[in-house]
């Protein structure tokens, strides 16, 4: 490897992990498909959490045994006669120019610049690499292996390809899942099935995309996402699986059923002890659009909480939430976020209780006006 381990030092940017509660809170009732965008402070651009040193090495892991399934620096044939690879690798290159640079001025004493044995190197000191990325160093030949061991989120990049746009698509060029580094998020789909797609198959198992997103998404990616004005978008499950990283998956767009693991773990979860067995997992999903090649960019941060952590750090505003956010899925969205109908009661019953324990209808009306803000 072409980067020196150095001794870590003890400042870092680390804060405690966030719930990203807004992903309950932007949804409306009853569920409806919709983009639920905000914008990203730029100055919240990249975050790290306590979860930072057990999480990168789970990452280094994953690309030092399995590489080729979880970094993508272009698609595969035939998709990659549909995109054009030399805009496409110069967005690459843009993308981890633009987080060094970032993490270089926010943390200067954590990611900085040294010398080491000669060569300028780009240092990360949460973790002791170096990395060769002086003008010419080995390290710029493949960005998304440097993106993946520097923070604990993943990296997308979406750009427009050779095609001419349909009816369907809004009237603008549908943009193809082009290159990535993709870990945490979209977890149990093997990402070779969908890297060089349309963002149409990518989103394919995604309740009524086709009806009532596609033409959105395709015009936002054309127009809507402008170069210093990053936007956020969050998604949320409830699982019963506590792994953060899959190996195992669901085949390419096929989501007839849920995952093995995910019953098992369901199957021991009971009233008792659902608090602790069951996670909240959500992506905080940044949009960026990058200056020089236009294309765009997601920094996508995935977390995950036991509900009793979750609840605990957010309070009973959450409970609400959450418990309407539940109460307002239909069953194909149910099924696609992975809620068998055992653990949909399960986590009800839990949320009610919860809320009961703060004050049951007295509670419910004091956050009435909260309650029909996202409606």
């Amino acid at each position: 490897m072409p980067h020196t381990p150095c001794t870590p030092i003890l400042e870092s940017p680390i804060t405690g992990p966030p719930v990203y509660p807004q992903a309950v809170y932007m949804q409306p009732f009853p569920h409806k498909q919709k983009m639920g965008l905000s914008m990203c402070p730029v100055g919240e651009l990249i975050e790290f959490d306590s979860e930072y040193h057990a999480e990168m090495e789970v990452r280094r892991k994953a690309i030092q045994q399995t590489p080729d399934e979880v970094i993508y620096h272009k698609p595969p044939p035939p998709y990659d006669d549909l995109v054009d690879l030399t805009k496409l690798a110069d967005a690459n290159r843009e993308l981890l120019e633009l987080v060094i640079d970032y993490l270089a001025k926010k943390w200067p004493s954590t990611f900085r610049w040294k010398t080491v044995d000669g060569k300028m190197m780009f240092a990360n000191e949460l973790t002791g690499d170096n990395w060769d990325l002086s003008t010419g160093g080995n390290d710029w030949d493949r960005p998304f292996y440097v993106l993946g061991l520097l923070t604990q989120a993943d990296w997308v990049i979406v750009m427009e390809g050779k095609e001419t746009c349909s009816p369907e698509d809004g009237g603008v060029e549908e943009y193809r899942f082009v290159s990535a580094v993709n870990i945490f998020s979209f977890p149990g789909f093997l990402q070779r099935d969908r890297i060089g797609r349309l963002l149409s198959f990518v989103h394919h198992p995604v309740p009524k995309y086709d009806a009532s997103l596609r033409k959105n998404m395709n015009k936002f990616f054309a127009s809507g996402v402008r170069e210093g004005r990053p936007v956020n978008r969050f998604n949320w499950v409830i699982t019963g699986d506590p792994r953060m990283y899959r190996k195992d998956y669901v085949g390419a767009n096929d989501f007839t059923s849920l995952k093995s693991e995910m019953r098992a773990n369901e199957s021991i979860a009971t009233k008792e002890t659902i608090a602790d067995r069951v996670f909240y997992r959500t992506e905080r999903q940044t949009l960026m659009r990058l200056p020089r090649t236009g294309a765009v960019a997601f920094e996508i941060k995935s977390t995950m909480h036991p509900l009793r952590e979750a609840l605990r750090i957010e309070g009973p505003k959450f409970a609400l939430a959450l418990k309407r956010a539940l109460k307002g899925l239909e069953d194909p969205v149910k099924h696609y976020k992975g809620l068998s109908p055992e653990l949909f009661d399960l986590v009800v019953q839990y949320l009610d209780d919860v809320i009961q324990s703060f004050g049951g209808a007295v509670l419910e009306e004091q956050l009435k006006s909260f309650a029909t803000a996202a409606e």
